[in-house]
This record gives C-alpha cells, sequence and structure tokens, in this order.
C-alpha cells in the first residue's frame, strides 16, 4: 500500500510539474525594447466608449406632423373630397406641408365639375310631353 501511495504522489508532482512548464510561455507575445522612443502624448488617441445610438424621442410638433401625414395618406386614398376634408381638420405646420396636396385636389374636384354629361338630344314631341307633365302638377 505505501508503494501504491509514493506511486501516486510521484504521478501527481510529475503531472503538476508538466502542467507548470506547459504553461509558461516560451517567447513573450509582444516585444518591448527598451530603446524604443515612446509617442507624443499628442499621438495617442484617447479610447472613449460610444454607448450605442438611441434614436431620439419625438417632439410633440413631430408626433402631431405624422399623424397630419398619415391622415393625409388615407384620404388620399380615399379620393380628392376627402383630402379636401383635411382642411378642416389639420392647423399650424401640418396644414402648410398638405396644402399643395389639398390644392391638387381642389383643382381636380373643380375639373371633374366642370365636365358636364353629354345629353341625348331631344325630340320637340318629348319637350312638349315634359313641359305638359310639368304643367299638370
Amino acid at each position: 500500500m505505501k508503494a501504491k501511495k509514493r506511486w501516486l504522489h510521484l504521478c501527481l508532482v510529475f503531472c503538476l510539474t508538466l502542467g507548470w512548464a506547459g504553461s509558461v510561455p516560451k517567447v513573450s507575445p509582444t516585444v518591448v525594447h527598451p530603446d524604443a522612443p515612446q509617442p507624443p502624448v499628442e499621438e495617442i488617441e484617447p479610447v472613449t466608449l460610444e454607448a450605442s445610438p438611441t434614436p431620439p424621442v419625438p417632439t410633440d410638433e413631430e408626433i402631431e406632423l405624422r399623424a397630419a401625414l398619415d391622415a393625409l395618406e388615407a384620404a388620399s386614398q380615399q379620393g380628392p373630397e376627402a383630402v379636401v376634408a383635411q382642411l378642416e381638420t389639420l392647423r399650424g405646420r401640418a396644414l402648410d406641408l398638405v396644402m399643395n396636396e389639398i390644392r391638387d385636389a381642389q383643382d381636380q374636384l373643380a375639373r371633374s365639375a366642370l365636365l358636364m354629361p353629354e345629353s341625348i338630344p331631344t325630340s320637340l314631341a318629348e319637350e312638349e310631353a315634359a313641359l305638359v307633365s310639368k304643367l299638370e302638377f
């Protein structure tokens, strides 16, 4: 039993010695020459830790403008009447931003109102029948 215990102690010492010898680096990973001049302080840039950029918090005005642009987009999908109706709801800078689109919608409505549908010419007998029916009421 004593021989076995000595053998284990000897193996343990041998393994520790090998582990210690293997962990010591043979050559330094960086070579520093003592004669090398130090760089001037101006050339050394300080290391700054930059925080991850956070998006700025939108202001009330930006939120209002975004809502106005979203409302205009929805109105433009519904037609020029809905775009013109935005005159009733928008105020201030939001109205200034979308005023050109509202004017274009007003122009489009004015052009469509000027176009009268072509009517079928009526005969003399049809006109007399229409006048008689109006007089009977």
